[in-house]
């Protein structure tokens, strides 16, 4: 089984660029540009990963990583931001997500993780 990824940030072009590359890696990418659609695409998939951007115009990462959580308990989640510090961070961390990979970062530091 194929290891899954659903990647929302409200950068398109951001998304589809990390979704392409992780795609030529072999993982299983959704892709998602709000936290709503996010939580649309959670409703219907069970990815093994969330890689969110933290500030977003509908529901923030840290918001959206709780509700996850609900529906798959699971998740491993990654925040990404161009923000080094932010409360959203510290209780993201302090709650369960894993790394925070401040904009712009180097994937091979995401690879490894995955």
């Amino acid at each position: 089984m194929n290891k899954s990824i659903l990647i929302v940030d409200d950068n398109k072009s951001m998304t589809q660029t990390l979704a392409a590359i992780l795609r030529s890696k072999s993982l299983e990418v959704h892709a998602a540009f709000c936290g709503n659609e996010a939580i649309h695409v959670l409703e219907n998939h069970s990815p093994n990963y969330l890689l969110t951007d933290v500030k977003m115009p509908d529901m923030n990462g840290l918001t959206l990583f709780q509700n996850a959580r609900r529906l798959h308990p699971d998740l491993i989640t990654f925040f990404m931001t161009a923000y080094a510090s932010d409360t959203l961070l510290q209780t993201g961390l302090a709650e369960g997500v894993r790394k925070v990979f401040i904009k712009p970062f180097d994937l091979e530091d995401l690879f490894l993780l995955l």
